[in-house]
């Protein structure tokens, strides 16, 4: 589980700190780094596990120019670098262990690309691992002393393996964040993915697995949907004219009436938009250690996410799952906020900043958080 993020230099954010809980509800006006929060934990998944340059995650634009990296104060020499630099810190409880893992990302100048110039990891307290953007030094279970370059995080290649990363790794492997676009969702897609994609883009490919490789999760999906979706019976799979692959089709309709099937793209918005949901509810929940989803509310309807949220929170109940759902939509918020919201807003001149609801509104207060928020007394 998520214990601590921090968080210093990315757009935004300066000496932020925020320490979640299983079930997390962020909230605030456009702008006040809801979806900024979760892009960098994203962000760390990638780093870490990818070994792509990290400046494939960090785009030059995202480093606040104002901001230098305060080298007296970091604890570590950066053999003369200057220029704007992002500061991510994790904190995780796995099982037993304690795991800490920061990072620290430089844009030198504007012609130069991001680079890694401090990254360290700590198992119950104890440094394990170590780069100070030149040397690797690895210090537990066995040592270690070798030199690399930091275009990407010297950890996701590493031969060794310090106490912590293991850790670190599977939690990063079984974090997904979801921002669904419903414009992306195409008939057909390749079924070679483990996850559905943040977008839903392989939307179709996803549901061509689940359906091949656990029929029981596919069935309880097709029955969800029935309840979801207005009018569907059942979904068929196709084979393309054209390409080795399946697709599936929707066949709406009653028994004593003409069926009409349609493909992904056919769907509404709205529609597309249940399906990714429920699919990520029935077929990925129960394998995932954290689920972050960015404003699941676009396109549904009220009566379509009542649902849909109360099964989410208790089915991660029940399997362990942390979520962070971020939203501006009062049934989200007056479901959720009341134990599980945070407050989050950014002055024209200052930093995001983070505070539990339970931290700004009075335990006598009637109003609903939404109408607090719509109001402007929090966030």
């Amino acid at each position: 589980m998520l214990t601590k993020v921090k968080i210093s230099g990315y757009k935004g954010f300066q000496d932020f700190e925020w320490t979640p809980k299983q079930i997390n509800l962020l909230m605030g006006r456009n702008g006040s780094g809801k979806t900024a929060l979760l892009e960098v934990i994203d962000f760390m998944k990638h780093v870490v596990l990818s070994f792509h340059p990290v400046s494939e995650f960090l785009p030059r634009q995202v480093f606040q120019q104002h901001h230098g990296l305060r080298k007296a104060s970091l604890g570590y020499s950066t053999s003369g670098n200057s220029g704007p630099a992002i500061t991510v810190e994790l904190h995780l409880q796995a099982v037993q262990d304690e795991i800490s893992y920061r990072i620290v990302v430089q844009c030198p100048d504007e012609s130069a690309e991001a680079e890694v110039i401090h990254e360290e990891l700590r198992c119950n307290g104890s440094l394990s691992y170590q780069f100070n953007g030149s040397e690797v030094k690895v210090y537990a279970p066995e040592r270690a002393a070798f030199r690399m370059l930091g275009k990407s995080s010297p950890l996701s290649s590493l031969a060794y393996d310090p106490s912590g990363l293991r850790q670190l790794k599977e939690f990063l492997f079984y974090t997904k964040l979801i921002r669904f676009q419903a414009s992306a969702v195409k008939a057909w897609s390749s079924d070679s993915a483990v996850w559905l994609d943040r977008s839903g883009e392989n939307l179709s490919g996803i549901l061509v697995k689940l359906n091949s490789k656990n029929p029981s999760a596919f069935a309880s999906l097709e029955a969800e949907l029935r309840q979801a979706i207005t009018g569907m019976r059942k979904i068929i799979f196709l084979k393309h004219p054209s390409q080795d692959t399946r697709y599936p089709v929707f066949v709406f309709g009653s028994a004593d009436a003409t069926e009409y099937s349609l493909t992904l793209d056919q769907l509404s918005e709205g529609q597309r938009a249940l399906i990714a949901l429920h699919e990520v509810l029935v077929g990925e929940l129960d394998r995932l250690r954290l689920l972050m989803v960015d404003e699941p509310e676009n396109h549904l309807a009220i009566f379509e996410m009542q649902p849909w949220l109360s099964a989410l929170v208790d089915k991660a109940m029940v399997s362990g799952t942390q979520l962070i759902l971020a939203s501006h939509h009062p049934e989200f918020i007056d479901y959720l906020a009341q134990s599980n919201g945070f407050a989050m807003s950014k002055q024209s001149t200052g930093p995001i900043t983070i505070t539990s609801l339970s931290d700004l509104v009075d335990p006598e207060e009637m109003r609903k958080a939404s109408e607090l928020l719509a109001m402007g007394e929090v966030g």
